[in-house]
């Protein structure tokens, strides 16, 4: 049952939050009750803040300061999500609520990657650490679109062009720029540990606001499988649209030509969890023909390619998670091969 405004009990905006937790519960009862003027001072109360407190922290505790252990990598991330967090949850809120007023999230991600006052001409290993937070920032917001049936949400963002790190004058979107989709290089140069370091947030210490989002760390994970395996899929549509389907001929290993933007970690996770990405994935197919028929691809022309697709995540999986000892490639086999029947099981 939905109650009228006049019943709902709206909270006092604090000038500054006391977690994000609290935060959660601020910014929930605000889009409940559609107070857009609430939700406004809330965020202006907060914002100012979290970038101070995050760009104080990095002069006095970042600069200068040696890496010795990819360890440390996580503790500096992990630290950096804490100070933001409280905005990161607003934003999060916000398309959960599916209200027109609130959904919009994508300025956020602008936020983080030009924080005032964050020096990046300075040069340290940490001035690019604000595009490890928008990996975890647009990654949490696909998790949201894909739980609250909003996947056309979550490739809005996606789809954000932004300038490339390398050459200021070319843009890319967010899909395509390495550093916001896999490779932060504040986590390492590994897709692999950045995989990690996600997919493994919810159960961190600093992190425990996660589980009032998400409602557990199964239902947590299998939401970021599917979010990147719909990622995925568009890059291969991208592919169809652009006629470049000649540069997938050959095999991984041999054919320079080609690379995924969009890296086939997600592939590594366990049955339960890739099965269940799968499904929540399928559950709306629509959404799902939604991200081919977006750039004009008809359903065979994705479906004549897909085995070959498929075909090249073996090759890539192999290259990169051969040398990792604690990662099965018999369950990695196991989910290429699910995946590879994934159109059979796409309502027509």
């Amino acid at each position: 049952m939905e109650y009228p405004k006049t019943l709902i009990q709206l909270p006092d905006i604090p000038d500054q939050v006391e977690s994000a937790s609290h935060a959660y519960e601020i910014a929930f009862s605000l889009a409940r009750a559609g107070d857009v003027l609430g939700w406004r001072k809330l965020v202006k109360n907060i914002r100012p803040n979290v970038f101070k407190s995050l760009v104080e922290w990095r002069q006095k505790e970042l600069d200068g300061q040696k890496l010795e252990s990819k360890e440390q990598l996580v503790q500096i991330v992990d630290k950096a999500v804490e100070n933001i967090s409280p905005l990161m949850v607003v934003a999060l809120v916000g398309v959960e609520s599916g209200r027109e007023e609130f959904k919009n999230q994508k300025s956020f991600l602008d936020d983080l990657l030009n924080i005032t006052g964050w020096n990046t001409d300075k040069n340290t290993g940490w001035k690019r650490l604000p595009y490890a937070l928008g990996y975890v920032y647009h990654s949490l917001h696909g998790c949201i679109g894909l739980t609250t049936n909003q996947i056309d949400l979550a490739l809005e963002l996606a789809r954000v062009k932004i300038p490339d790190i390398y050459n200021r004058k070319k843009v890319l979107q967010v899909w395509e720029m390495s550093e916001l989709v896999g490779w932060p290089k504040s986590l390492g140069p590994d897709c692999v540990e950045s995989w990690k370091y996600l997919v493994n947030a919810y159960e961190r210490k600093g992190q425990e606001w996660l589980s009032t989002i998400f409602e557990s760390t199964t239902e947590y994970k299998a939401l970021l499988v599917a979010y990147y395996m719909a990622l995925n899929i568009h890059e291969l549509a991208v592919i169809i649209s652009s006629n470049e389907q000649s540069r997938l001929s050959g095999s991984y290993t041999r054919n320079l030509s080609f690379h995924f933007n969009v890296p086939l970690t997600f592939m590594s996770e366990n049955q339960e969890i890739f099965e269940r990405a799968t499904s929540l994935l399928l559950r709306n197919p629509d959404a799902v023909t939604e991200l081919w028929t977006m750039l004009n691809v008809k359903p065979n022309e994705i479906r004549h390619l897909w085995e070959h697709w498929v075909n090249l995540f073996e090759d890539w999986l192999s290259n990169v998670y051969s040398r990792y000892q604690d990662v099965s490639m018999q369950t990695i086999d196991k989910n290429v091969d699910l995946h590879r029947v994934f159109f059979e099981k796409l309502r027509p």
